[in-house]
């Protein structure tokens, strides 16, 4: 890699990095202030703007590091604890979003099966009257 698209690939990945803060800190204050963006439907967004902030805090420079070095030169320690913040929070949103979606699915067939049970206990009720 030349120097020049080293520059370029530290000026764009400084500019993620800057951009994925900013985002997710305003993300984070907008549902704590906000008194009427505080529902349990915005928990996922809080928990996942959460995740995206150590990502981005964390993980994100020592990657750019790695990146433009070719090489892991910050130790063994400090590699570590990348490699298992990398593991860890870079899955933890899509398995949030997958027990989120579960969870709705629970809700919306067990919401489904009840408002149907109704339905027929009112139908019946209907048609007893007659």
């Amino acid at each position: 890699m030349t120097y020049v698209q080293q520059v370029l690939v530290a000026i764009i990945c400084c500019l993620l990095i800057v951009v994925t803060i900013i985002g997710n800190v305003l993300m984070f204050l907008s549902i704590v202030l906000v008194r009427r963006l505080r529902k349990p439907q915005n928990f996922l967004l809080l928990s996942l703007a959460a995740s995206d902030l150590v990502v981005a805090v964390f993980v994100m420079p020592l990657a750019l590091v790695h990146e433009l070095e070719r090489k892991w030169s910050l130790g063994a320690v400090l590699c570590d604890v990348w490699l298992s913040g990398l593991c860890i929070l870079l899955h933890y949103p899509v398995n949030n979003f997958k027990i989120s979606m579960i969870n709705k699915g629970i809700k919306i067939h067990f919401f489904s099966f009840f408002s149907s049970y109704s339905m027929c206990f009112w139908q019946f009720q209907h048609f007893d009257n007659f």
